[in-house]
């Protein structure tokens, strides 16, 4: 039976709380300034300060009197039952008693306002005295005399004046609930997103950085040069694989994984839109890759494309895909599985800008007798641009990150899994390889990565003023 007081009367009695302390507060400010008032003029406002005080005191004992009453009255009902007619009683007072303050600075306000507009419009009709509605005559802009910036809204005759008092409100100085509701997300991204960013670029300029322990030698330059195998290390270590493998890796995978997968996901997703026969069905079957484990579609694919796999065996040849093969010969089948894998997100993406453009469009394609590649290249790709840049931003991102394709596919760096040369290293596989024992090179690769990804980003933004259509 105590939830219903909670509800009710929690907010009223903090108010009545913070009514008390300030009345206190007013009746000790005035009594001091009483104490030290030398005119009859000194001693009105601190007089008009103890009284305020005074009536915000009363007002809160008796805001708790019959709050109190409330919750007794209210605590019988699980004893002996409780008179509805009195808890109403003592609900109804303790609300007005607590509402009253805030009902006395609404009045206070309101005459403020009438005192404004009777200085901004000294001939308007003041038959209403304190609550008259009458609009004024403003002038649009910036008022000097009362530092007032004036905006019109609307040419109407409106019931109520619509202005903005003083120059700090234009800038939407009371948001402070938009940020409240903001609070949690910001406070996360703070945590997992800003503060690993920033650690990150600060542990890449600093030598010998121990990840365990947190201790470092110094700042330096020199784990920027060292990655890119232009200086060795004290001990003389020299790095040649993030330039030999990890970079031009990463970058071929970049410029052909990217437009293959988007090209052939926008071409599924237009022969989707049109079928109407099992095309649920069709769309769960495109989907599957994207909810299945990379590690084990990577086993898959390293079976397919074994030396007794079934595209050897379908095409005759005795050719090494995988494990021992060539640089370039392994990126066949890691291409053809970051595609696969890529391409279920980006049907569903396009599928759903595909169903909100106009039939009218195509309507009038048709009347035209337009083909199939010309409204596909004149009507869909450009109503579908939102969608695209959207798609080319996402891939380049997860292209430059690409990690998990390599483990699944060669359980290593390289085409000899953890043996040999890293020669199918990326940038990320170099960055987790060297994560523990040479933390400064890996969080300097990290941020040569962030920069490369932010400068893509920045140019298909660019890019995308010119070509997409909202």
């Amino acid at each position: 039976m105590k939830k219903p007081f909670k509800i009710c009367s929690l907010i009223d009695l903090v108010k009545s709380v913070l009514e008390l302390l300030g009345g206190i507060a007013l009746i000790l400010v005035g009594a001091i300034q009483l104490s030290s008032a030398a005119t009859q003029q000194e001693r009105l406002p601190a007089a008009g300060l103890v009284l305020l005080g005074a009536v915000l005191v009363v007002i809160s004992l008796c805001a708790f009197y019959w709050l109190s009453a409330f919750k007794k009255e209210f605590a019988k009902g699980g004893k002996e039952g409780y008179d509805f007619k009195l808890v109403l009683k003592y609900s109804i007072l303790a609300l007005i008693f607590a509402q009253m303050p805030t009902a006395v600075v609404t009045l206070i306000d309101r005459k403020q306002n009438r005192d404004w507009l009777e200085i901004r419009n000294p001939k308007r009709n003041t038959a209403n005295d304190l609550f008259d509605e009458e609009r004024p005559v403003y002038e649009e802009g910036y008022q000097s005399e009362s530092k007032t910036i004036i905006r019109m809204v609307s040419s109407k005759k409106n019931d109520k004046a619509y202005r903005t008092r003083g120059i700090e409100d234009i800038g939407s100085k009371n948001n402070w609930k938009g940020w409240l509701y903001l609070a949690p997300v910001i406070i996360l991204v703070a945590i997992f997103l800003i503060y690993p960013l920033i650690n990150t670029i600060f542990i890449s300029f600093t030598e010998n950085y121990k990840y365990a322990s947190g201790e470092f030698d110094g700042l330096t330059l020199t784990n920027f040069t060292y990655i890119l195998g232009l200086t060795d290390k004290a001990n003389g270590a020299h790095e040649s694989y993030f330039v030999s493998y990890a970079i031009p890796n990463t970058f071929l995978l970049v410029i052909v994984t990217v437009p293959v997968s988007t090209i052939i996901a926008l071409l599924i997703a237009v022969a989707l839109n049109s079928i109407k026969w099992f095309q649920k069905i069709l769309q769960t079957i495109f989907f599957l890759p994207y909810v299945t484990n990379a590690i084990a579609v990577g086993m898959v694919f390293s079976v397919i494309f074994d030396r007794q796999g079934v595209i050897n065996f379908i095409f005759g040849t005795d050719t090494t895909w995988i494990y021992g093969a060539n640089q370039y010969v392994a990126m066949v089948p890691l291409v053809m599985y970051i595609v696969w894998s890529s391409i279920p997100f980006k049907i569903l993406i396009f599928l759903s800008g595909l169903q909100g453009i106009d039939k009218q469009y195509y309507q009038a394609a048709q009347i035209d007798a337009a083909p199939r590649w010309k409204v596909l290249a004149k009507v869909t790709v450009p109503l579908l641009s939102p969608q695209i840049l959207y798609i080319l931003i996402t891939s380049f991102i997860g292209a430059w990150k690409e990690y998990t394709s390599v483990v699944g596919l060669f359980n290593g760096p390289g085409t000899r899994g953890r043996a040999g040369e890293p020669n199918m290293e990326t940038i990320v596989f170099y960055i987790y390889e060297n994560l523990n024992q040479n933390t400064s090179a890996a969080a300097a690769a990290a941020v040569f990565l962030f920069i490369i990804i932010l400068a893509f980003t920045g140019l298909q933004f660019l890019a995308s003023k010119k070509r997409v259509h909202y």
